[in-house]
């Protein structure tokens, strides 16, 4: 039997979780997949959910590592994947029955190398919003990457198919947060063809104690290497540069301008502001001069080294830019 779809799951003290995320493979209606589960150095009970789970799942691969960040977790996955698409699932969130049926049939009805779905957040017992990609208004879409090069930009992988082909030819980050805006990112840049459908197949768990929401200042460095990589990428496969150097260059500043609004521990973000400083040294003028002015000027004090006066007018503008986003619900 061909693998349609390799299910790859970076597993890492998730126990909470785990049952309902691997029963959510188990029950999708598309039967010619694997599930791939990578045991990233659990210390908790996971490693005993995933054999008990593999005593009546023989589609189901476990393999054991060291502790090395949900990264290298996903890249060793791959190399033991046969599927034709790749799909992540984080071992704390789960999948629709019929998330890989439609999906794969998506990508090869309509020659998608990648293929998009929307997501719900999980709280409290309760689904909120779907979160869709801005770029994205109707019910399904087919794209030409070259002629919308905003989808390189794009930072989720978890509620993706992608093709493996385009997988085995990127850089893997070796940051423990953020990566999948690297990976996702080489991968589209790859691709003629991108699919969406705004059907949910996908559901997150908004929940305390992840990397994401107890780690972020502390990891928050690690951003400048997803963007190192995707560098090294471009200056690797210098046939994408001309299409996408301009769009990754604006980016770039936007992301870690956002990065840096976002740290909260004044120690990591001094830390932070410093690097960035560092890196705008090399930037061509001609991409700060694309931002807002308002923007612009935040730079303008990270590149004076004026850490203080940045603070004092970030922290200002952010509730009134929260306030202006909920009037736009």
């Amino acid at each position: 039997m061909s693998i349609k779809v390799s299910i790859v799951i970076p597993v890492y003290n998730g126990q909470k979780y785990l049952q309902k995320c691997l029963k959510s493979c188990e029950e999708q209606t598309l039967k010619d997949i694997e599930i791939i589960a990578v045991d990233d150095g659990s210390t908790d009970s996971c490693p005993q959910i995933l054999q008990t789970f593999q005593t009546e799942n023989k589609n189901l691969k476990i393999i054991t590592q060291e502790n090395k960040g949900p990264s290298i977790a996903r890249q060793t996955g791959i190399k033991n994947a046969n599927g034709k698409y790749i799909s992540f699932l984080d071992n704390d969130d789960w999948l629709a029955p019929d998330f890989c049926e439609v999906m794969y049939n998506f990508a090869e009805k309509n020659n998608c190398e990648i293929v998009l779905s929307a997501h719900k957040i999980y709280k409290n017992n309760k689904f909120y919003h779907d979160n869709t990609p801005h770029f994205m208004t109707n019910d399904s879409d087919v794209f030409v990457v070259k002629d919308h090069k905003n989808l390189a930009n794009y930072s989720y992988i978890t509620n993706t198919i992608i093709k493996k082909d385009l997988l085995n030819n990127i850089i893997f980050p070796n940051s423990k947060i953020g990566e999948d805006y690297a990976i996702f990112s080489q991968c589209a840049m790859q691709a003629e063809r991108v699919g969406y459908t705004k059907y949910t197949f996908y559901a997150i768990v908004d929940k305390k104690g992840s990397l994401c929401t107890t780690h972020f200042d502390d990891y928050s460095l690690g951003f400048f290497e997803n963007i190192k990589t995707i560098e090294t990428f471009l200056s690797q496969n210098s046939h994408l540069q001309e299409t996408f150097k301009d769009n990754f260059e604006i980016k770039r500043l936007r992301f870690l301008l956002r990065i840096l609004g976002t740290i909260k521990k004044s120690e990591y973000k001094k830390e932070f502001f410093k690097k960035f400083q560092q890196e705008l040294k090399s930037f061509d003028k001609k991409y700060i001069q694309t931002l807002k002015f308002r923007k612009r000027y935040l730079l303008s004090l990270i590149q004076k080294g004026h850490y203080n006066t940045y603070v004092l007018l970030a922290d200002f503008y952010k509730p009134i830019k929260d306030l202006l986003n909920k009037l736009r619900r």
